[in-house]
Protein backbone atom coordinates (compact mmCIF):
# COMPACT_ATOMS: atom_id res chain seq x y z
CA UNK A 1 0.00 0.00 0.00
CA UNK A 2 2.45 2.47 1.27
CA UNK A 3 4.94 1.95 -1.85
CA UNK A 4 1.76 3.25 -4.31
CA UNK A 5 0.15 5.81 -2.46
CA UNK A 6 4.36 7.20 -2.68
CA UNK A 7 4.67 6.55 -6.59
CA UNK A 8 1.33 7.92 -6.93
CA UNK A 9 3.11 11.33 -4.98
CA UNK A 10 5.97 11.05 -6.86
CA UNK A 11 4.12 10.99 -10.39
CA UNK A 12 1.76 13.85 -8.62
CA UNK A 13 5.13 16.11 -8.21
CA UNK A 14 6.39 15.42 -11.88
CA UNK A 15 2.94 15.96 -13.58
CA UNK A 16 3.25 19.39 -11.48
CA UNK A 17 7.17 20.39 -12.31
CA UNK A 18 7.13 19.65 -16.11
CA UNK A 19 3.15 20.10 -16.68
CA UNK A 20 4.64 24.21 -17.03
CA UNK A 21 3.63 25.48 -13.69
CA UNK A 22 7.30 26.42 -13.15
CA UNK A 23 7.13 28.95 -16.42
CA UNK A 24 6.86 32.28 -14.53
CA UNK A 25 9.99 34.21 -13.27
CA UNK A 26 8.43 35.28 -9.86
CA UNK A 27 8.19 33.15 -6.43
CA UNK A 28 5.50 30.65 -6.30
CA UNK A 29 2.79 30.70 -3.54
CA UNK A 30 3.65 30.89 -0.11
CA UNK A 31 2.94 27.51 1.81
CA UNK A 32 0.47 27.19 3.45
CA UNK A 33 -0.88 30.46 1.84
CA UNK A 34 -5.13 29.69 3.32
CA UNK A 35 -4.21 29.28 6.39
CA UNK A 36 -1.70 32.25 6.52
CA UNK A 37 -4.50 34.54 5.72
CA UNK A 38 -6.88 32.78 8.25
CA UNK A 39 -4.42 33.23 11.34
CA UNK A 40 -3.33 37.00 10.21
CA UNK A 41 -7.25 37.76 9.76
CA UNK A 42 -7.76 36.28 13.20
CA UNK A 43 -4.87 38.20 14.75
CA UNK A 44 -5.78 41.60 13.46
CA UNK A 45 -9.50 41.51 14.00
CA UNK A 46 -8.64 40.14 17.89
CA UNK A 47 -5.71 41.66 18.78
CA UNK A 48 -4.70 44.35 16.48
CA UNK A 49 -7.69 46.38 15.75
CA UNK A 50 -10.21 44.77 17.95
CA UNK A 51 -12.89 47.10 16.37
CA UNK A 52 -12.66 45.84 13.56
CA UNK A 53 -14.07 41.99 15.02
CA UNK A 54 -16.89 42.08 12.88
CA UNK A 55 -15.42 41.50 10.32
CA UNK A 56 -15.95 37.82 9.29
CA UNK A 57 -12.28 35.83 8.52
CA UNK A 58 -13.55 33.03 6.77
CA UNK A 59 -15.34 34.71 4.07
CA UNK A 60 -12.78 37.37 3.61
CA UNK A 61 -10.13 34.52 3.45
CA UNK A 62 -12.96 32.26 0.82
CA UNK A 63 -13.72 35.34 -1.20
CA UNK A 64 -9.32 35.95 -1.21
CA UNK A 65 -9.26 32.61 -2.55
CA UNK A 66 -11.77 33.06 -4.90
CA UNK A 67 -10.50 36.04 -6.96
CA UNK A 68 -7.46 33.90 -8.36
CA UNK A 69 -8.12 30.13 -7.83
CA UNK A 70 -8.40 28.49 -11.28
CA UNK A 71 -8.03 31.66 -12.88
CA UNK A 72 -5.17 32.50 -15.80
CA UNK A 73 -2.73 34.28 -13.31
CA UNK A 74 -1.52 37.04 -15.99
CA UNK A 75 -5.37 37.64 -16.77
CA UNK A 76 -6.16 39.35 -13.42
CA UNK A 77 -8.68 42.69 -13.51
CA UNK A 78 -9.27 44.97 -10.57
CA UNK A 79 -12.61 43.25 -10.67
CA UNK A 80 -11.91 40.17 -9.66
CA UNK A 81 -10.61 41.52 -6.35
CA UNK A 82 -14.30 43.98 -5.85
CA UNK A 83 -16.02 41.27 -3.51
CA UNK A 84 -13.33 41.03 -1.36
CA UNK A 85 -12.40 44.82 -0.96
CA UNK A 86 -16.04 45.34 -0.52
CA UNK A 87 -15.87 42.72 2.66
CA UNK A 88 -12.98 44.50 4.36
CA UNK A 89 -12.10 48.21 2.73
CA UNK A 90 -8.38 50.16 3.49
CA UNK A 91 -10.43 53.26 4.68
CA UNK A 92 -8.01 54.88 7.51
CA UNK A 93 -9.53 57.92 9.91
CA UNK A 94 -8.94 61.23 8.18
CA UNK A 95 -5.24 62.62 8.47
CA UNK A 96 -3.88 59.03 9.83
CA UNK A 97 -2.49 57.67 6.46
CA UNK A 98 0.95 57.46 5.65
CA UNK A 99 2.18 56.72 1.57
CA UNK A 100 5.71 55.25 1.13
CA UNK A 101 7.88 54.38 -1.58
CA UNK A 102 11.50 52.60 -1.57
CA UNK A 103 11.38 53.32 2.71
CA UNK A 104 8.80 50.39 3.74
CA UNK A 105 10.50 49.81 7.07
CA UNK A 106 11.27 53.64 8.02
CA UNK A 107 7.96 53.90 7.40
CA UNK A 108 6.14 51.49 9.44
CA UNK A 109 8.81 52.64 12.16
CA UNK A 110 6.99 55.95 11.78
CA UNK A 111 3.81 55.28 12.10
CA UNK A 112 4.27 52.88 15.34
CA UNK A 113 5.02 56.19 16.92
CA UNK A 114 2.69 58.49 15.77
CA UNK A 115 -0.28 56.25 15.81
CA UNK A 116 -0.99 56.64 11.64
CA UNK A 117 -0.93 53.59 9.41
CA UNK A 118 0.08 52.72 6.24
CA UNK A 119 -1.78 50.60 3.77
CA UNK A 120 -0.34 47.20 5.34
CA UNK A 121 -1.68 47.89 8.53
CA UNK A 122 -5.45 47.91 7.04
CA UNK A 123 -6.66 44.74 7.48
CA UNK A 124 -5.57 43.46 3.57
CA UNK A 125 -2.93 45.29 3.51
CA UNK A 126 -1.66 43.14 6.81
CA UNK A 127 -2.86 39.78 5.44
CA UNK A 128 -1.24 40.16 2.24
CA UNK A 129 2.15 41.69 3.31
CA UNK A 130 5.11 39.46 2.22
CA UNK A 131 2.93 36.62 0.54
CA UNK A 132 2.36 35.90 -2.85
CA UNK A 133 -0.14 33.54 -4.24
CA UNK A 134 -1.45 32.75 -8.00
CA UNK A 135 -3.60 29.84 -9.73
CA UNK A 136 -3.82 27.77 -12.37
CA UNK A 137 -6.83 27.46 -14.73
CA UNK A 138 -8.65 24.11 -14.87
CA UNK A 139 -7.12 23.35 -11.06
CA UNK A 140 -8.23 24.50 -7.53
CA UNK A 141 -4.50 24.71 -6.16
CA UNK A 142 -2.28 27.11 -5.93
CA UNK A 143 0.69 27.10 -8.36
CA UNK A 144 3.94 26.69 -5.29
CA UNK A 145 6.44 26.60 -8.46
CA UNK A 146 6.03 30.03 -9.55
CA UNK A 147 3.83 32.84 -9.81
CA UNK A 148 4.53 36.13 -12.81
CA UNK A 149 7.20 38.59 -12.37
CA UNK A 150 5.40 42.05 -12.99
CA UNK A 151 8.33 42.78 -14.92
CA UNK A 152 9.20 39.79 -16.87
CA UNK A 153 6.20 37.93 -17.43
CA UNK A 154 2.96 40.75 -17.33
CA UNK A 155 1.97 43.75 -15.32
CA UNK A 156 -1.74 42.23 -15.04
CA UNK A 157 -0.72 39.22 -12.60
CA UNK A 158 -3.11 38.72 -9.66
CA UNK A 159 -0.42 40.03 -6.87
CA UNK A 160 0.13 43.15 -8.58
CA UNK A 161 -3.94 44.04 -9.37
CA UNK A 162 -4.25 43.51 -5.89
CA UNK A 163 -1.68 46.09 -4.43
CA UNK A 164 -2.70 48.46 -7.05
CA UNK A 165 -6.39 48.15 -6.51
CA UNK A 166 -5.78 48.71 -3.09
CA UNK A 167 -3.76 51.40 -2.88
CA UNK A 168 -6.18 53.26 -5.13
CA UNK A 169 -8.85 52.86 -2.67
CA UNK A 170 -6.18 53.82 0.29
CA UNK A 171 -5.64 56.49 -1.31
CA UNK A 172 -9.57 57.65 -2.34
CA UNK A 173 -10.12 57.76 1.45
CA UNK A 174 -7.29 60.22 1.73
CA UNK A 175 -8.52 63.34 3.84
CA UNK A 176 -7.19 65.88 6.11
CA UNK A 177 -3.39 65.64 6.16
CA UNK A 178 -1.82 63.21 4.52
CA UNK A 179 1.86 61.82 4.78
CA UNK A 180 4.51 60.65 2.38
CA UNK A 181 7.67 58.74 3.28
CA UNK A 182 10.48 59.08 0.76
CA UNK A 183 14.55 58.32 0.52
CA UNK A 184 15.76 62.10 0.19
CA UNK A 185 19.24 60.48 -0.71
CA UNK A 186 18.10 58.48 -3.75
CA UNK A 187 18.06 60.05 -7.17
CA UNK A 188 14.76 58.47 -8.19
CA UNK A 189 13.18 58.30 -4.43
CA UNK A 190 9.65 57.80 -6.62
CA UNK A 191 9.30 55.30 -9.10
CA UNK A 192 6.69 56.26 -11.39
CA UNK A 193 5.70 52.91 -12.28
CA UNK A 194 4.64 51.42 -9.06
CA UNK A 195 2.63 52.22 -6.33
CA UNK A 196 3.46 54.58 -4.02
CA UNK A 197 2.16 52.66 -1.19
CA UNK A 198 3.97 49.35 -2.35
CA UNK A 199 7.29 49.93 -3.94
Amino acid sequence: GGGVTGGGGAIGIYKWHYSGLNRWHGAGSTADFQKIIQERCDTYTQTIRPGSRSRNCQAIRQAFMSTFISKDPCKATKEDYNSLINLAPPTVPCGQQVFWSKTKELAHEYVKRQRLMTLEDTLLGYLADGLSWCGEPGSSDLNIWSCPDWRKDCRTNYLSVFWEVLSERFAESACSTVRVVLNGSLENAFDSMRYLSLC
